[in-house]
């Protein structure tokens, strides 16, 4: 039994990826569809071409996971990559291949044909790619990949089990966070929401102020989802927090038979200095020593605001290769590695126009992607 699927639209707006010759959108970014265990479901997603040119497009499913933050990570882009659910083969894309004039579009039609002996929920990424296309006077090539994220529930089947088992605090990019990691121990994909309730125990407090809620602040209220097996880390701002000892207690509801909590005392050190981060198991309670050390175990961090940074010397040869580098990082989707490379060019060589148009290429394709991902 086929039928055509209701389409949920999580995220208002099209996913872009937008260079100066490729430029494709995908919508929508995310679908959640509902099938019995033994059917299919039909869908599509339309692709749009917003670029200066015709380019040519081939659609794939593929298996997912997402990292400890929400982040999607495709199969083929992690060597380790390990699909614990996978479902990309249960789909079947018409047409797999296909072309798109300047401003033209396409709509692409997927069946899921999901398997009687399933159980719970399942994501896999719908992804449409363009074939490199060369860059006019740049002897470059570019492509454009963009996602569609499907997350499948077996309609009757599934169980629901979970728990939050840390509470950290984090210092990412100069600002303060409050990370609760909840672990999805079931088989249902889950969206767990919450209250995140910090009572002032520092010891300088007076009687009056001392054990005080200072704060109630709601947790994943974007209502990201848990898949089924793994971790997912929901980061609360903190940045309203003075440094001091603090109580730190989480309650989730993610749609069990009950809700879940944990509770830490934690000391919060003003950014940029490393802050302490601890297990806990439900209901525990745990005291920090104060951070000495960075996140990573290693030697403690220093900063200087009086240190000015290091000047990058390199001849025109050493920048030309390097261009060429980061070109091919680019052309490869490296984004990460093309754009600290294009920073460096930019460091050793301030005037140096192309490389920082290329940078500011690759910093709005990175935020682009990292935008389309973290559903």
């Amino acid at each position: 039994m086929k039928t055509v699927i209701s389409i949920l639209c999580l995220i208002l707006g099209w996913c872009q990826i937008s260079l100066a010759q490729v430029g494709i959108n995908v919508w929508p970014p995310v679908v959640d569809i509902q099938v019995l265990p033994g059917e299919s479901k039909t869908g599509t997603i339309q692709a749009q071409n917003l670029g200066a040119g015709a380019v040519q497009c081939v659609a794939q499913a593929l298996d997912c996971l997402t990292d400890l933050d929400g982040e999607t990570i495709l199969e083929g882009d992690d060597p380790s990559f390990a699909a614990s659910r996978p479902c990309a083969k249960w789909v079947k894309i018409n047409p797999e291949e296909f072309s798109l004039i300047q401003g033209g579009s396409q709509m692409v039609r997927y069946t899921v044909s999901v398997p009687a002996e399933v159980n719970g929920g399942y994501r896999l990424a719908l992804v449409v790619n363009t074939k490199p296309q060369k860059v006019t006077g740049t002897g470059t090539a570019i492509s454009a990949r963009l996602v569609c994220l499907v997350n499948i529930r077996a309609v009757g089947t599934g169980t629901k089990k979970g728990e939050i088992n840390k509470i950290e605090f984090l210092n990412q990019g100069g600002k303060n966070f409050i990370g609760v990691t909840f672990r999805n121990a079931g088989t249902a994909l889950v969206r767990p929401t919450g209250i995140l309730e910090v009572k002032n125990k520092d010891s300088s407090a007076t009687l009056a102020t001392s054990g005080l809620t200072v704060s109630k602040l709601d947790i994943n209220s974007e209502k990201y989802a848990a898949l089924p097996g793994m971790e997912r880390r929901y980061k609360v701002n903190a940045d309203h927090l003075n440094s001091g000892q603090y109580l730190l207690t989480a309650t989730m509801d993610y749609g069990g038979p009950e809700l879940t909590a944990a509770e830490v005392e934690a000391h919060l050190k003003p950014a940029p200095a490393p802050v302490w981060s601890g297990v806990v198991q439900p209901g525990s309670k745990v005291t920090s020593p104060l951070a000495t050390s960075a996140p990573d175990g290693s030697a403690p961090l220093t900063t200087s605001r009086n240190r000015r940074p290091a000047v990058l010397k390199a001849g025109p040869e050493q920048v030309k290769a390097w261009h060429q580098e980061a070109s091919r990082l680019d052309t490869a989707e490296q984004y990460g590695k093309a754009l600290a490379l294009w920073q460096k060019i930019v460091q050793a060589d301030p005037g140096n126009a192309s490389a920082r148009k290329n940078l500011e290429r690759t910093k709005s394709k990175l935020a682009a992607m990292k935008k389309a991902k973290r559903r």
